[in-house]
């Protein structure tokens, strides 16, 4: 009995390898057989958008298999010297892989909903399938679906990212972060709203993107959201005060140096240094002495940003009688770069 498993385990050991050479082997082949059509393809599709051929492209799409369509295709609409999206659309729907790719979009199978929206994101779609992709019951999808978004800015599909920063998975919600950065200044309005309404996991979310656009239409809510029972939105909020770098929001952070949660205490640090604001020097020199290693870096950080003030006071902390303090001061004054710091 052990023998027949042993040989049966052998078997399927060797299919598995023989699987493997033979994908190997195929694949050599099959790129051997492709290279100077695509070569033609390729010669064929860069230079007729240049002189406005659509049958040219098409007659140079058509000698290749579908697959290698849409690879050539893809290239194309990712050169500096290719044609438009709405020019890659018309291509795509005249060679008659846009029609494919909607179709792999609308499957039961969630690989070839994937696939589709890969194709998708290329060719470009329709707002009511870019919707229902967003939707989709599979993370892939969903995740590919974001990236498919980016190049749809209407309000709709503006409004589902936004709703997608309060999904489950968090592949998703990183996914529609980045499409909403990608989308840049349009989708500013529809994300003040969002933290003035949002809440839980979506709050969060957007407070991320918002401070990597830090855009003064944030400044109201994110000071409001400094007082928020979550410290993970306290610390996303402070920090954007600190990355759009307006003193109205200087009051709000400073409170926070003295939060009970101590990532919120460095972000506030960190915020106030950001916005040179001096007249909190004393405040973020206290934090010297704090019992959290970040915290006090975070500060010492800060007063070394704040110039001549925040140099002084750091140059007094050096014979603390608070060890963490003294110890701190003497790392960030023995710093690259700490101008004036030795006296």
């Amino acid at each position: 009995m052990l023998t027949t498993a042993v040989l049966a385990l052998g078997g399927a050991l060797a299919g598995a390898i023989a699987m493997l050479f033979g994908h190997g082997v195929w694949t050599r082949i099959f790129e051997r057989w492709s290279a100077p059509r695509l070569a033609r393809a390729r010669t064929a599709l860069y230079d007729a958008p240049r002189y406005g051929s659509r049958k040219a492209v098409l007659a140079g799409l058509h000698t290749l298999p579908r697959r290698l369509q849409v690879r050539v295709l893809s290239e194309l609409a990712r050169s500096p010297e290719g044609p438009d999206r709405d020019a890659i659309t018309g291509i795509a729907r005249d060679a008659g892989l846009l029609r494919n790719a909607e179709r792999m979009a609308h499957s039961r199978w969630w690989w070839r909903r994937l696939r589709g929206a890969r194709h998708l994101t290329v060719f470009g779609a329709d707002e009511i399938l870019v919707l229902s992709l967003l939707r989709d019951p599979h993370v892939a999808v969903r995740v590919q679906a974001a990236e498919l978004a980016a190049n749809h800015p209407t309000p709709a599909v503006i409004n589902a990212l936004l709703d997608g920063l309060d999904d489950p998975a968090a592949g998703h919600r990183f996914a529609v972060q980045d499409a909403l950065l990608r989308l840049g200044p349009i989708a500013v309005p529809p994300l003040a709203s969002c933290l003035e309404r949002g809440t839980g996991t979506a709050l969060a979310g957007a407070l991320a993107v918002a401070e990597g656009m830090a855009e003064p239409a944030f400044s109201r809510a994110a000071i409001r959201l400094t007082d928020n029972g979550d410290p993970i939105v306290r610390e996303r909020a402070v920090a954007l005060i600190g990355a759009i770098g307006e003193l109205d929001g200087a009051e709000a952070v400073t409170r926070r140096l003295e939060d009970a949660v101590a990532a919120v205490r460095t972000a506030a640090a960190r915020a106030l240094g950001f916005m040179k604001h001096w007249p909190a020097a004393p405040a973020i020199a206290g934090l010297l002495r704090d019992r959290s290693w970040e915290v006090r870096h975070a500060a010492g950080l800060a007063l070394r940003d704040l110039g001549s003030p925040g140099l002084l006071l750091l140059r007094r902390s050096r014979e603390d009688d608070n060890l963490f303090a003294a110890d701190m001061a003497r790392q960030v004054l023995d710093l690259p770069g700490t101008a004036g710091a030795r006296t």
